[in-house]
C-alpha cells in the first residue's frame, strides 16, 4: 500500500503514514509512504514510480485544496489513474474524498469547483468531527442547490465511508451516516449508479 500524506503536508504527514502502517501491518500488508508535500514533488518520476508499484493507494485526510492544487496534472495523479484502470484500489479519507470528484465542493464555502476528475457523476462532502446534524444537513442542502439538479451530492459523516464497486455502484461502509441529495430530494445511496 502506498500512503500519500499530501493533504496533511501542513500537519503531521509522517504521523499519518505511521498510523496507516500500524493499521495495515496488522492485516499483513506493507506500507510505503510517498512523501510528496508539494506540486513539484508530486511531479517527480521517483515518487510516481512508487505509486506505479502499488495495488492500493491511500490519500490521507487534511487540506482538500492543497491536495487538489498539488496533485492536479502531475505524474502522481497519472499513476493514480493508471492504478484505477488496472483494477487497483484508491482509498481517500475525509476531505481527500471530496477532491476525487469533478465537480468537487470547495470547503471554503460549499460552491462547486474543479476537482481531480477521478470520480464523475457525483460530488462528495465530508463532515468534520464535531459538526452537528443540523449544520451537516444545511451544508448538504446548500451544496445540492448550487450544483446541477441531476448531480447527486453525497454527505459523509465522520465514521462513514462509501465504496464505488467495479460496476460503479455505491456500497456503504462504516457506522456513520451517509446522506444523498439529488435535485433537492433525499435518495437511497444504494440506488446511485455512476456509469
Amino acid at each position: 500500500m502506498a500512503v500519500l500524506p499530501l493533504a496533511a503536508a501542513f500537519g503531521s504527514p509522517e504521523h499519518e503514514v505511521v498510523s496507516a502502517a500500524t493499521w495495515v501491518n496488522e492485516a499483513g500488508a506493507e506500507v510505503e509512504g510517498v512523501m510528496a508535500m508539494n506540486r513539484a514533488e508530486a511531479d517527480t518520476a521517483e515518487l510516481a514510480a512508487r505509486v506505479a508499484e502499488a495495488d492500493i493507494v491511500l490519500l490521507v485526510d487534511g487540506s482538500a485544496m492543497h491536495l487538489r492544487t498539488a496533485l492536479k496534472a502531475t505524474r502522481l495523479l497519472d499513476e493514480i489513474r493508471a492504478l484505477l484502470i488496472r483494477g487497483g484500489v484508491l482509498v481517500a479519507e475525509g476531505s481527500s474524498a471530496t477532491v476525487l470528484c469533478d465537480p468537487m465542493v470547495d470547503p471554503r464555502g460549499g460552491a462547486p469547483t474543479v476537482g481531480l476528475g477521478l470520480l464523475s457523476g457525483i460530488t462528495v462532502i465530508s463532515h468534520i468531527a464535531g459538526e452537528t446534524e443540523e449544520t451537516a444537513a444545511d451544508k448538504l442542502a446548500r451544496t445540492a442547490a448550487l450544483v446541477p439538479s441531476d448531480l447527486p451530492v453525497l454527505g459523509l459523516a465522520a465514521d462513514a465511508a462509501v465504496l464505488v464497486d467495479a460496476d460503479r455502484r455505491l456500497q456503504l461502509i462504516g457506522a456513520g451516516v451517509v446522506s444523498v441529495l439529488q435535485g433537492g430530494v433525499e435518495v437511497d445511496p444504494g440506488q446511485i449508479n455512476l456509469s
